[in-house]
Protein backbone atom coordinates (compact mmCIF):
# COMPACT_ATOMS: atom_id res chain seq x y z
CA UNK A 1 0.00 0.00 0.00
CA UNK A 2 2.71 2.53 1.06
CA UNK A 3 4.57 1.61 -2.39
CA UNK A 4 1.25 2.49 -4.17
CA UNK A 5 0.74 5.79 -2.48
CA UNK A 6 4.41 6.98 -3.10
CA UNK A 7 4.18 5.87 -6.68
CA UNK A 8 0.69 8.04 -7.71
CA UNK A 9 2.80 10.71 -5.19
CA UNK A 10 5.54 10.82 -7.68
CA UNK A 11 3.39 10.33 -11.14
CA UNK A 12 1.20 13.21 -9.68
CA UNK A 13 4.53 15.59 -9.15
CA UNK A 14 5.53 14.56 -12.43
CA UNK A 15 2.25 15.63 -14.60
CA UNK A 16 2.10 18.96 -11.88
CA UNK A 17 5.85 19.43 -13.33
CA UNK A 18 4.56 18.96 -16.91
CA UNK A 19 1.22 21.22 -16.48
CA UNK A 20 3.40 23.65 -14.97
CA UNK A 21 5.79 23.49 -17.84
CA UNK A 22 3.06 24.23 -20.27
CA UNK A 23 1.87 26.83 -18.67
CA UNK A 24 5.17 28.34 -18.95
CA UNK A 25 5.50 27.85 -22.28
CA UNK A 26 2.14 29.37 -23.10
CA UNK A 27 3.24 32.49 -21.29
CA UNK A 28 6.35 32.80 -23.04
CA UNK A 29 4.30 32.82 -26.33
CA UNK A 30 1.88 35.18 -25.12
CA UNK A 31 4.46 37.45 -23.54
CA UNK A 32 5.77 39.20 -26.70
CA UNK A 33 3.25 41.59 -28.64
CA UNK A 34 4.02 42.12 -32.11
CA UNK A 35 6.34 44.91 -32.73
CA UNK A 36 4.84 48.11 -33.87
CA UNK A 37 6.04 50.19 -37.13
CA UNK A 38 6.48 53.76 -36.87
CA UNK A 39 3.57 54.48 -39.30
CA UNK A 40 0.71 52.65 -37.23
CA UNK A 41 1.56 54.88 -34.32
CA UNK A 42 -1.36 57.22 -33.75
CA UNK A 43 -0.94 60.71 -32.33
CA UNK A 44 -1.99 60.75 -29.07
CA UNK A 45 -2.94 63.32 -26.30
CA UNK A 46 0.25 62.18 -23.81
CA UNK A 47 3.30 59.47 -24.25
CA UNK A 48 3.06 57.54 -21.33
CA UNK A 49 7.14 56.03 -20.69
CA UNK A 50 7.85 53.26 -17.53
CA UNK A 51 11.62 53.61 -16.66
CA UNK A 52 13.55 49.82 -15.99
CA UNK A 53 14.39 49.46 -18.80
CA UNK A 54 17.27 49.99 -21.76
CA UNK A 55 15.63 51.89 -24.76
CA UNK A 56 12.40 53.10 -23.33
CA UNK A 57 13.79 56.56 -22.76
CA UNK A 58 15.53 56.74 -25.53
CA UNK A 59 12.11 55.84 -28.22
CA UNK A 60 9.41 57.78 -25.98
CA UNK A 61 11.68 61.18 -26.66
CA UNK A 62 11.90 60.10 -30.35
CA UNK A 63 8.20 60.14 -30.22
CA UNK A 64 7.86 62.91 -28.76
CA UNK A 65 10.11 64.65 -31.05
CA UNK A 66 8.26 63.31 -34.16
CA UNK A 67 5.52 64.82 -32.91
CA UNK A 68 3.62 61.93 -31.61
CA UNK A 69 2.18 63.95 -28.93
CA UNK A 70 2.52 67.48 -27.11
CA UNK A 71 3.56 65.82 -24.13
CA UNK A 72 5.62 63.36 -22.58
CA UNK A 73 5.57 61.55 -18.76
CA UNK A 74 8.47 59.80 -17.30
CA UNK A 75 6.73 57.36 -14.43
CA UNK A 76 9.44 56.41 -12.05
CA UNK A 77 12.20 58.85 -11.86
CA UNK A 78 14.65 58.83 -8.77
CA UNK A 79 13.44 61.64 -6.84
CA UNK A 80 15.45 64.77 -6.82
CA UNK A 81 16.75 64.22 -10.54
CA UNK A 82 16.60 66.81 -13.03
CA UNK A 83 15.97 66.00 -17.10
CA UNK A 84 19.28 66.69 -17.92
CA UNK A 85 20.95 63.77 -15.39
CA UNK A 86 17.80 61.63 -17.06
CA UNK A 87 19.00 61.90 -20.17
CA UNK A 88 22.46 61.60 -19.84
CA UNK A 89 22.17 58.49 -17.24
CA UNK A 90 20.25 56.64 -20.77
CA UNK A 91 22.72 58.36 -22.95
CA UNK A 92 20.37 60.56 -25.03
CA UNK A 93 22.30 63.56 -26.27
CA UNK A 94 20.88 66.86 -25.23
CA UNK A 95 17.47 67.97 -26.47
CA UNK A 96 16.12 71.31 -27.60
CA UNK A 97 14.60 73.57 -25.09
CA UNK A 98 11.35 73.75 -26.81
CA UNK A 99 11.36 69.62 -26.68
CA UNK A 100 12.03 69.62 -23.24
CA UNK A 101 9.67 71.84 -22.15
CA UNK A 102 7.39 69.20 -22.96
CA UNK A 103 8.30 66.44 -20.86
CA UNK A 104 6.66 66.46 -17.24
CA UNK A 105 8.58 63.89 -14.29
CA UNK A 106 6.94 61.44 -12.04
CA UNK A 107 8.82 60.62 -9.29
CA UNK A 108 6.32 58.99 -6.80
CA UNK A 109 6.47 55.52 -8.41
CA UNK A 110 8.46 52.32 -7.48
CA UNK A 111 7.01 49.62 -9.36
CA UNK A 112 5.30 48.69 -12.07
CA UNK A 113 1.42 48.70 -10.13
CA UNK A 114 2.54 52.30 -8.55
CA UNK A 115 3.27 53.48 -11.97
CA UNK A 116 -0.25 52.83 -12.72
CA UNK A 117 -1.44 55.27 -10.13
CA UNK A 118 0.77 57.37 -11.27
CA UNK A 119 0.19 57.57 -14.74
CA UNK A 120 -3.94 57.68 -14.39
CA UNK A 121 -2.98 61.05 -12.09
CA UNK A 122 -0.77 62.29 -14.74
CA UNK A 123 -3.99 61.47 -17.25
CA UNK A 124 -6.54 63.38 -15.19
CA UNK A 125 -4.22 66.41 -14.52
CA UNK A 126 -3.70 66.51 -18.20
CA UNK A 127 -7.39 66.14 -19.33
CA UNK A 128 -5.65 63.26 -22.01
CA UNK A 129 -8.40 61.18 -23.67
CA UNK A 130 -5.54 58.96 -25.85
CA UNK A 131 -2.12 57.92 -24.45
CA UNK A 132 0.83 55.71 -25.87
CA UNK A 133 2.80 53.45 -23.25
CA UNK A 134 6.11 52.88 -24.01
CA UNK A 135 7.53 50.21 -22.14
CA UNK A 136 9.26 47.00 -22.94
CA UNK A 137 8.14 44.20 -25.09
CA UNK A 138 7.84 41.63 -22.05
CA UNK A 139 6.85 44.16 -19.54
CA UNK A 140 3.83 45.36 -22.05
CA UNK A 141 1.27 43.24 -21.26
CA UNK A 142 1.03 43.46 -17.14
CA UNK A 143 2.13 46.92 -17.54
CA UNK A 144 -0.96 47.44 -19.79
CA UNK A 145 -3.01 45.75 -17.37
CA UNK A 146 -2.07 47.33 -14.11
CA UNK A 147 -2.55 50.79 -16.18
CA UNK A 148 -6.18 49.62 -16.92
CA UNK A 149 -6.51 48.13 -13.50
CA UNK A 150 -5.73 51.49 -12.02
CA UNK A 151 -8.28 53.62 -13.64
CA UNK A 152 -11.12 50.98 -12.90
CA UNK A 153 -10.17 50.93 -9.43
CA UNK A 154 -10.14 54.64 -8.96
CA UNK A 155 -14.00 54.80 -10.83
CA UNK A 156 -11.70 57.05 -13.53
CA UNK A 157 -12.51 56.78 -17.46
CA UNK A 158 -9.92 55.00 -19.40
CA UNK A 159 -8.17 57.19 -21.96
CA UNK A 160 -7.46 55.16 -25.36
CA UNK A 161 -4.54 53.45 -24.72
CA UNK A 162 -2.30 52.20 -27.19
CA UNK A 163 0.59 50.17 -26.89
CA UNK A 164 4.13 50.86 -28.04
CA UNK A 165 6.63 48.01 -26.79
CA UNK A 166 10.20 48.51 -26.94
CA UNK A 167 12.83 45.75 -27.87
CA UNK A 168 15.50 45.03 -24.89
CA UNK A 169 18.61 43.39 -25.48
CA UNK A 170 18.03 41.66 -21.88
CA UNK A 171 15.56 39.94 -23.88
CA UNK A 172 15.95 38.27 -27.46
CA UNK A 173 12.91 37.91 -29.00
CA UNK A 174 13.60 34.81 -30.84
CA UNK A 175 16.86 33.35 -29.06
CA UNK A 176 15.70 34.33 -25.17
CA UNK A 177 16.06 30.75 -24.17
CA UNK A 178 19.58 30.62 -25.23
CA UNK A 179 20.93 33.28 -22.15
CA UNK A 180 20.40 32.59 -18.58
CA UNK A 181 18.92 36.97 -18.39
CA UNK A 182 16.67 35.52 -20.86
CA UNK A 183 15.17 32.64 -18.31
CA UNK A 184 15.46 35.23 -15.77
CA UNK A 185 13.57 37.77 -17.29
CA UNK A 186 10.90 34.97 -18.36
CA UNK A 187 10.11 33.42 -14.96
CA UNK A 188 10.22 37.32 -13.10
CA UNK A 189 6.98 38.25 -15.01
CA UNK A 190 5.75 34.85 -15.26
CA UNK A 191 5.56 34.64 -11.38
CA UNK A 192 5.06 38.05 -11.10
CA UNK A 193 1.86 38.20 -13.72
CA UNK A 194 0.21 35.22 -11.64
CA UNK A 195 0.77 36.94 -8.47
CA UNK A 196 -1.42 39.62 -10.16
CA UNK A 197 -4.01 37.34 -11.10
CA UNK A 198 -4.20 36.59 -7.29
CA UNK A 199 -4.56 39.67 -5.93
CA UNK A 200 -1.19 39.83 -4.31
CA UNK A 201 0.32 43.03 -5.58
CA UNK A 202 -1.51 46.35 -5.13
Amino acid sequence: MAARGGKRLRWGLVALACLAALDVAWFARRLLPAPVALQGVPNVDLIVVLTGGRGRLKEAVGLLAQGKSELLFISGVEPGSDLPEILAANQIAEIPAELAAKIRLGMRSRSTSQNAVEVSDQVTMSSAKSLLLVTSTYHMRRARELVEGAFDRRGLARPAIHDFPVESPNYDRVRWWQAWVGWRVLFSEYFKNWALRLGLTD
